[in-house]
């Protein structure tokens, strides 16, 4: 497996056998802006509104990150079913 991969939940989850708790965004502003929806990837801007105020995401970007967050959900199923692991994902748009 690429070095890489080891980072990513469904990979590295099922290797820990001690209780573990995860704490992790399904996404954040600072991820939308610098990882999701990068100036690069969007020449046509159609994320530059939602990034600066998330007020302003029409419904297809929500269905996006509502996806992305189920994705990250689906990929740690298995982990969060173990009652002695416990995780708090949230979806918030501020960084800090």
């Amino acid at each position: 497996m690429d070095a890489t991969s080891c980072f990513f939940p469904q990979n590295l989850l099922p290797h820990i056998y001690t209780p573990t708790f995860v704490l992790n965004a399904a996404y954040d502003v600072w991820q939308l802006q610098e990882s999701l929806a990068p100036r690069r990837d969007d020449p046509q801007g159609y994320w530059q509104q939602y990034k600066m105020n998330h007020v302003n995401c029409n419904a297809g970007q929500i269905r996006f990150l509502q996806g992305l967050r189920n994705q990250i959900l689906s990929a740690i199923k298995m982990f969060s079913l173990s009652r002695k692991n416990g995780l708090f994902i949230n979806s918030c748009f501020a960084h800090c």
